[in-house]
């Protein structure tokens, strides 16, 4: 009698505490959990029309609050065009590529960081009001202060 046709020989081989998985981790309806726990990879993340890592790139805020708006490639000023229904020279989507310069934030930085404190910290109300002339202040009349009698030490002979 030969049975071993209905059974699959490497199932008897295997342990019974190996589990085996009955899906590829790539299959969105089986044991894909484990590569969710991953997460995506950088370069899914963070690039923008598939431009090299070590380009440098400047951010939308930097452009428009940092530096005002500044592109040397456009015009300075847009006009409303009436026919088109859009401001022309219109932005484009590709972000500006330039030096991680911060807009000379990292220089004025090291310049406030590194210069040398000279003297007391200067408060608000210590730099509006001016120091009074000499003369305006009062004299001790006399040079040398006199101690009372009784506290000059007794003699003794």
């Amino acid at each position: 009698m030969q049975f071993s046709n209905a059974v699959s020989p490497q199932s008897v081989y295997t342990p019974s505490w190996k589990v085996e998985s009955k899906y590829s981790t790539r299959v969105l309806t089986g044991n894909w959990v484990e590569e969710r726990r991953k997460g995506l990879p950088y370069k899914h993340l963070i690039t923008h029309h598939q431009e090299p890592s070590h380009y440098h790139l400047i951010s939308t805020y930097d452009d428009h609050y940092n530096r005002h708006n500044y592109n040397p490639g456009l015009p300075v000023h847009r006009t409303w065009n009436r026919h088109k229904l859009l401001w022309l020279p219109e932005k484009n989507d590709c972000p500006l590529l330039a030096p991680p310069t911060n807009y000379g934030l990292y220089e004025w930085l090291r310049q406030r960081w590194l210069a040398p404190e000279a003297g007391l910290r200067k408060s608000t109300y210590t730099l509006s009001y001016p120091r009074p002339l000499l003369c305006a202040l009062s004299r001790r009349e006399h040079a040398i202060p006199v101690p009372p009698k009784r506290l000059q030490p007794v003699p003794r002979f």
